[in-house]
């Protein structure tokens, strides 16, 4: 599901997307820990 929502925010906002790549790391590093 988190893929999901990663690919469609690139599609729609590729610019947002590189600035939120580090918050995205930091959320699915937290997923792999759990």
């Amino acid at each position: 599901m988190a893929r999901k929502l990663k690919i469609m925010e690139n599609e729609k906002h590729p610019l947002d997307h590189l600035k939120n790549d580090k918050i995205t790391a930091k959320r699915e590093n937290e997923k792999c820990t759990l």
